[in-house]
């Protein structure tokens, strides 16, 4: 089923407001993009946080709304404490596995 328009507009902007956790199929990416949108600019430019949920950078997070293919809106906060602490353990492995020299 694909969402309507304003359905979509309704949950980029409620996830923009309240800082729900989205999944997003975007056209071109192979994998949903979970992060939370900083900003929608005009209703057709989504700006997504740079991060994922999981600490991952996005190697893109500026999209128009039509190259969204899919999108759900999750309860869940990206600034719970879990998703936060989650974050902090992926850099912080990232940061050891660069000081290692092999």
């Amino acid at each position: 089923m694909v969402k309507s328009y304003e359905k979509i507009i309704s949950d980029l902007f409620r996830s923009k407001d309240k800082g729900n956790v989205i999944s997003l199929k975007v056209k071109g990416i192979e994998k949903a993009i979970l992060t939370c949108v900083n900003e929608v600019k005009a209703n057709r430019i989504i700006v997504l946080n740079p991060v994922s949920v999981y600490g991952a950078p996005l190697e893109e997070n500026v999209f128009h709304l039509e190259d969204i293919e899919n999108l759900r809106v999750y309860s869940a906060r990206y600034s719970d404490p879990v998703y936060v602490r989650i974050r902090e353990l992926k850099n912080n492995i990232d940061e050891i596995r660069r000081s290692l020299r092999w």
